[in-house]
């Protein structure tokens, strides 16, 4: 190690003479312009060798069995790398600022000749190396003042404190019998009190004093001279243990280059031309009166659904019962290979499936029903002792072979049976189980999407009612009116480069508009449906500056917002609406109305009367081209539009771009190939509608 030491010594010295040298020649350079000469500030990156001189006077590591009779030092060495930062306090100090990290790995060795007994319990005279490797990572923290001697940008000698954080330290220990050659310890090995792990009782920090010296060598023979590479040379001598409990200072010698940007001072401005021999009298203009101040207003007023507005706008949370008509998908999905029913079907026992009832599902998510499907299944077939069910499993091509395959169809049927025995107590005979390859109406198998679709078990029953759909009753709520329209006034338009339209409640901003244009005419904002009526009205503010620093504020306009609750609106049925909604699902890539269809078709069908309002909206899922979905979400609502007698104007597709469930599951895609149905029909206050 002691070689090493010379040699990175003797090699950092070259390079700083040759720097030397070079500097010294493009100095001439710089000098000619003076202001390149002015302490500036500086910013580096260092990195080299962390060469380790650790002084100890420990026999053992706190808490591990050790022979040794002490061990005094350590050597070994590690990169490390800084960043710098310094900037000039006078002409000739500095302030510096350095950051880094490194690795440290010192190699204990401690000799000791003494007789031990070998494994015939015969008594020799035994050469013994005690060793102690430690493996070190850890960042530090420098504080610095530098001197520059020689002036600005040259030789740099700093000093002061610095303190390093240590990351993870681990040692390797052993004690090794050197001589006799083949000779053993009482245990008939070589090698004894050999231990590994973290080193104990580790500080968690360490203080340093720590000088050295840099030497700037410029990159470029411009004046400028911004770039420079700069060897270091620096020493950190240790203040503390490294370990507490025992006497371990890790000093270390510090060899490396940096890259140093020092930024060149702003060129100064020219001095101004000579005045002309003549010299011209300028009258000076009469100063035009200042601007008046802004001042400006804001009004608003209700936006109502078919555009009109309306003032002294009150908005009211209402809150209305709305029946959800839910289809089930025949699917059970799975995941790769696997023939278990996945985690996210909600599976019940035997006392869970007694307690179960379809009209207590979730009204806000089609999703949380589905995953209810087999509990729904069992509940109604329990009901329906004379209806039977079809379990058909089906397989992916690559997920076995072709025998496999077929088995694992069968198992993934096997196991939706197994379900509806154990917990809902469904008979064996009464469920008929198959498989096969692919489903008949399969999904493209060239997409991993396809391929998740593919991994199904399809159902199937003799009697209608068993997959008929789940209907549901769930509150909504929403805005009445559903925006508000805001009118900002003022009294100057010519220089307003900052306005901005605020909407706040309690201090709290809800809407916020602004802009550096031309104050708009009037702003719309669609209030949120989960907006609390109990938190307070609204305030609208608007707020100007023009171009001269003058700035207006209005006065705010307060809105009330009042709730009308499911209770009340029953109370006040006058002029109130029913609202119902239903989906129809389709298949991939599909806008016709297939068998299962029909049968939602005519219970919808049935639920529209004269004085209703129909509105059909159609999606798709987000594999394929927008354009291709924005045209097939618009055939599947026509679609059922004209199974219904609809107006088709009524219908419209709205693609891909709203997402309806989660499309990263197979059952996410099948129901956002869907149209929803929205019905709103006016309740006669006498009872009838």
């Amino acid at each position: 190690m002691a070689t090493w030491y010379c040699v990175v010594i003797l090699w950092c010295l070259s390079a700083m003479s040759v720097c030397a040298q070079f500097s010294g020649r493009a100095t001439d350079t710089a000098d000619s312009a003076a202001r390149y000469a002015e302490p500036r500030v500086k910013y580096g990156l260092v990195g080299g060798l962390a060469l380790d001189q650790h002084s100890a006077e420990f026999s053992a590591l706190p808490g591990i069995p050790s022979c040794c009779p002490g061990f005094s030092s350590a050597s070994g060495f590690g990169p490390y790398g800084e960043a710098l930062f310094s900037w000039p306090i006078i002409d000739w100090l500095r302030l510096q600022a350095r950051a880094g990290a490194g690795t440290h790995a010192p190699e204990f060795r401690a000799t000791e000749i003494k007789p031990v007994l070998d494994a015939d319990k015969r008594e020799q005279i035994a050469t013994i190396e005690h060793r102690i490797d430690a493996d070190m990572a850890a960042w530090d923290a420098s504080l610095l003042l530098g001197w520059e001697p020689l002036g600005p940008d040259k030789l740099e000698i700093f000093g002061g404190g610095s303190i390093l954080f240590p990351l993870s330290a681990e040692y390797a220990q052993r004690e090794v019998l050197l001589e006799p050659a083949g000779g053993t310890f009482e245990d008939g090995r070589g090698v004894r009190n050999e231990s590994s792990g973290d080193i104990p009782q580790l500080e968690s920090s360490v203080l340093f004093l720590r000088v050295g010296a840099s030497w700037e060598l410029p990159l470029s023979a411009a004046p400028e001279r911004e770039w420079r590479l700069a060897p270091q040379l620096s020493y950190m001598y240790a203040l503390n243990s490294l370990v507490d409990g025992i006497d371990w200072s890790p000093h270390h010698l510090r060899l490396g280059v940096g890259i140093v940007f020092a930024p060149a001072p702003a060129a100064p401005a020219p001095p101004p031309p000579p005045p002309p021999p003549d010299t011209t009298i300028v009258v000076e203009a009469e100063t035009p009166p200042p601007p008046p101040p802004p001042y400006v207003t804001v009004e608003v007023r209700s936006l109502e659904s078919d555009g009109s507005t309306r003032e002294d706008a009150v908005f009211m949370q209402e809150e209305r019962l709305t029946q959800h008509f839910q289809p089930l998908l025949p699917y059970i999905f799975f995941e790769q290979s696997s023939a278990a029913l996945p985690l996210r079907y909600k599976l019940l026992d035997r006392a869970g499936a007694a307690r179960f009832s379809p009209a207590e599902l979730p009204g806000g998510s089609i999703l949380e029903s589905y995953y209810h499907e087999l509990n729904v299944i069992g509940y109604r077939m329990q009901l329906v002792p004379e209806s039977r069910l079809m379990l058909r499993g089906y397989t992916t091509p690559g997920e076995s072979r072709a025998a496999d395959g077929a088995r694992l169809a069968q198992r993934r049927a096997a196991a939706v049976k197994q379900y509806l025995v154990d917990a809902w107590g469904i008979a064996t005979d009464r469920i008929d189980v198959g498989g096969g390859a692919l489903p008949p109406n399969a999904s493209s198998t060239t997409s991993e999407q396809g391929r998740q679709e593919n991994r199904r078990v399809e159902i199937s029953s003799s009697h209608p009612d068993i997959l008929g759909p789940v209907i549901v009753q769930d509150t909504v709520r929403e805005m009445s009116p559903p925006a508000m329209r805001i009118f900002p006034l003022v009294n100057r338009f010519d220089s307003l480069p900052v306005w901005s339209v605020s909407v706040e409640r309690d201090g709290v901003q809800l809407k916020q508009f602004s802009g550096t244009e031309r104050l708009p005419d009037s702003l719309d904002w669609r209030l949120p449906s989960d907006l609390d009526p109990d938190a307070g009205d609204l305030q609208v503010r608007v707020f100007v500056s023009t171009k001269e620093g003058a700035e207006a504020q209005s006065r705010p306009e307060t809105l009330p917002v009042r709730r009308v609750t499911v209770r009340r609106r029953n109370l006040q049925r006058r002029g109130d609406v029913s609202y119902e909604r239903y989906t129809v699902l389709f298949p991939y890539r599909s806008s016709g109305i297939d068998e299962l269809n029909n049968y939602s078709i005519s219970f919808i069908a049935d639920r529209i009367g004269p004085e209703s309002r129909v509105r059909i909206v159609g999606y798709t899922d987000v594999l394929g081209e927008a354009d291709y979905n924005r045209r097939l979400s618009a055939e599947r609502a026509r679609s059922v539009a004209q199974m219904l007698n609809v107006d088709p104007v009524n219908s419209s597709g709205a693609g891909e771009t709203e997402d309806l469930f989660n499309n990263d599951l197979p059952e996410g895609r099948f129901y956002s190939r869907t149209v929803e149905v929205f019905i709103e029909t006016p309740i006669d206050p006498d009872g009838g509608g």
